[in-house]
């Protein structure tokens, strides 16, 4: 079982993490301001994963991708995670290797409503939500709307997640992240914003990033599979 605390930081959280043929994804929202900056991680080719909970490591991050590169599967992943953590009662974490295998850990410490489920290319996280619900409508959200692009599923997801009680505190900040090895990252961030408004602002950036123009900008510039690239040289 989770332990309640009333504290108000860390990176008490809800997040979805997803494969589409080559293209790997990341999703996140809190009641914390900034959460792009320690939940959401991807490498193209390679695997992603969210890192939350209590006292949030990022630092999960770099240890996941120096596995990701060993070809580590994503529940060896978790059990080298947790071995090299001594404090891993307070983490909360969902991985996804290239194979689209995923695992999770959810940290006893963390604030009820707590858990994750994991499915294959698809699994999703919370802690300090309202009950169960959020993950599982969260899953249904994503998988009624596959004809959408996959940031906008992920967008949706959230959203979902959010009217279905989501962090009991509130929606401040949200974050995308999607990788593919021949293309562009999208790496969408709202830092600061509140309630439904945070997920009008995240929809908005969506739509900006897909515009004519900066998608020809991103054509010019250097992907993973092209890292010289500069136009049409």
């Amino acid at each position: 079982m989770c332990s309640f605390f009333s504290f108000i930081g860390g990176y008490l959280t809800y997040s979805i993490i997803a494969k589409e043929g080559a293209y790997l994804a990341v999703g996140c929202v809190t009641a914390s301001v900034c959460v792009g900056g320690f939940v959401p991680h991807a490498i193209s080719d390679y695997g992603c994963l969210a890192t939350q909970g209590f006292y949030t490591n990022r630092l999960y991050a770099d240890w996941s991708f120096e596995l990701f590169y060993k070809n580590q599967p994503a529940h060896k992943i978790v059990e080298k995670l947790l071995e090299k953590d001594e404090n891993h009662g307070y983490r909360q974490c969902i991985i996804m290797d290239k194979s689209g295998q995923t695992a999770g850990h959810t940290g006893k410490y963390n604030e009820d409503f707590c858990g994750h489920i994991c499915q294959q290319n698809l699994a999703v996280a919370g802690n300090r939500l309202k009950d169960t619900s959020v993950l599982k409508t969260m899953i249904e959200s994503y998988q009624q709307n596959h004809n959408l692009s996959l940031s906008e599923r992920l967008i949706l997801s959230l959203e979902a997640g959010f009217k279905a009680g989501g962090d009991k505190k509130g929606a401040i900040s949200a974050a995308i992240k999607v990788v593919h090895f021949e293309q562009s990252p999208i790496d969408l961030r709202i830092d600061q914003s509140n309630g439904s408004a945070l997920f009008d602002a995240l929809k908005a950036l969506n739509k900006a990033y897909f515009k004519e123009d900066f998608q020809d900008f991103l054509q010019s510039i250097p992907t993973d599979s092209q890292p010289t690239k500069a136009g049409n040289k």
